[in-house]
């Protein structure tokens, strides 16, 4: 069976369950977008890329799926740049299809080609180059499950003459199968006197609000949360004393400093919340819980000791 390599991204996006495409078309992409009208998913025409990305951004949040963006080469790639930054610092799942020149005119200074890669390494989990069409399909469902697991933005560039030749397709479903999950339960059993929850805006990315609710009401621990943490968890609760940081309440910033038992959950620690790092805590053995490894420890090591889960709360 042959596929154009434009429907077989469409196809891949499809398989993933995505309904909207956030974007503005180009020379380098326009084989995509004819593809997409043939298809069922709904193109969302903006006037700017920065507002496709800034889109896409919201809907993950809002929806907990992961937005789509689809962009030429170029200044169409560069001008989602703010909004690639915020995805990442924020860990909003985005994927960001990109076109690019010709795969042989690369590196020639050609007609809107940029060094993607180069201007965006710092800012998005993951970056891939389209360099064969068998690939698609395969670098499509992985892109998909690093945004889904890091929380953040993926991109991929397609070389132009790469989306608009059929070739054979060789496994109509090529897609990485789901690890078992680890379903272990853990349990801690400590005595301390002052002990706290800390909630971060990584909490807000799944829908299992009562589930820390319960948790709450089982361990009669108090709570606090961060400026991102708000709005992830029921105001109402008892045990929520308010949000800390250089914006929040002093008193709160005093319990957090002088507690002795902190579980952190779904935040990355950044200095609107530690502010000096080295006083920052200094009597709390602590807990770090998130999705994102490279949050652990990367303010604030846990000296005294530390776990790392995979959780769905986070």
């Amino acid at each position: 069976m042959k596929i154009s390599s434009s429907r077989s991204i469409i196809e891949s996006l499809i398989s993933e369950n995505i309904e909207f495409i956030f974007g503005y078309p180009g020379g380098a992409v326009l084989h995509i977008y004819d593809e997409i009208f043939k298809s069922g998913i709904k193109h969302i025409l903006v006037r700017h890329e920065q507002a496709a990305i800034h889109i896409a951004d919201g809907y993950s949040r809002s929806s907990k799926k992961i937005g789509v963006v689809l962009v030429t080469s170029g200044p169409g790639y560069t001008n989602c740049i703010t909004g690639l930054a915020t995805s990442n610092f924020d860990n909003s799942s985005i994927l960001v299809l990109c076109g690019q020149v010709i795969k042989k005119l690369i590196s020639q200074n050609s007609f809107q080609e940029l060094d993607n890669l180069n201007i965006s390494t710092t800012i998005v989990k993951n970056f891939f180059s389209l360099n064969c069409y068998y690939n698609i399909q395969y670098l499509i469902s992985k892109s998909f499950k690093i945004s889904k697991f890091k929380k953040g933005p993926v991109v991929i560039d397609f070389p132009k003459n790469l989306t608009d030749n059929n070739y054979k397709l060789r496994n109509k479903y090529p897609f990485l199968k789901n690890k078992k999950k680890n379903n272990k339960n853990f349990n801690i059993n400590f005595h301390f006197k002052r002990p706290i929850i800390l909630i971060g805006g990584g909490i807000k990315n799944s829908f299992n609000f009562l589930l820390l609710d319960n948790f709450i009401k089982k361990s009669k621990i108090p709570f606090i949360s961060s400026f991102m943490g708000l709005g992830g968890f029921n105001y109402r609760n008892l045990y929520y004393l308010g949000w800390l940081g250089m914006h929040g309440d002093s008193c709160v910033n005093n319990i957090i400093h002088f507690s002795d038992f902190i579980i952190c959950i779904g935040t990355r620690l950044d200095d609107r919340i530690t502010n000096e790092n080295k006083l920052f805590t200094p009597y709390a053995k602590i807990i770090h819980i998130d999705i994102n490894i490279d949050s652990i420890s990367k303010t604030i090591f846990c000296k005294n000791f530390f776990f790392f889960f995979y959780v769905s709360t986070c």
